[in-house]
């Protein structure tokens, strides 16, 4: 009987000195230029679950969107809410590494998000989506379809490169009229 006690105050001691020690959930803000647009960028970093997310409002030719960066499935989740849909990329980064990036973006006044010229497979089976993406993902792109996103080989991202000046040039004329 004593040695059962004993379990319970060991064990939860180790709960407190674990709650103790994880870090919080932190949110702040950084502004993003995007193809010239600025952007305003809500930034979470739950630091228990090793997830970041990243919220945005339209601005420019950037649709509104909310990403999931889910570090235990080294994904990044890109949920566009402008066209409703979900691009699947993978993580290049880790957790620590993301989220002293992020940290590092709050100091500035304001960071530039690179143009990524990518191409689209999918959309992915419903149910495969579900059984390997998990849960959280599957609820972050709950009622949309959802699309793996990958690097376009450099003949493809020289002629979408060529293609995005094109109509970023007509977009210019357009305006200068």
């Amino acid at each position: 009987m004593h040695f059962c006690l004993f379990l319970v105050i060991v064990a939860g001691v180790f709960d407190l000195i674990k709650c103790a020690s994880a870090k919080p959930t932190e949110a702040f803000t950084v502004r993003a230029l995007i193809d010239g647009f600025h952007a305003k960028q809500n930034i979470t970093i739950d630091y228990e679950n090793q997830l970041v997310y990243v919220k945005m409002k339209k601005a420019g030719p950037s649709d509104a969107a909310i990403a999931l960066h889910d570090f235990k499935r080294a994904l990044v989740v890109h949920r566009d809410t402008t066209r409703n849909l979900c691009l699947v990329l993978p993580l290049s980064n880790t957790f620590e590494e993301e989220a002293q990036n992020w940290k590092a973006y709050k100091a500035l006044k304001e960071r530039i998000a690179p143009t990524e010229f990518m191409k689209t497979i999918g959309p992915i089976n419903r149910e495969v989506f579900k059984t390997f993406m998990g849960p959280r993902i599957a609820e972050h792109c709950a009622g949309v379809p959802a699309y793996w996103l990958v690097p376009r080989s450099g003949k493809e991202r020289r002629m979408a490169a060529q293609q995005f000046m094109v109509s970023c040039c007509q977009v210019l004329k357009i305006q200068k009229k």
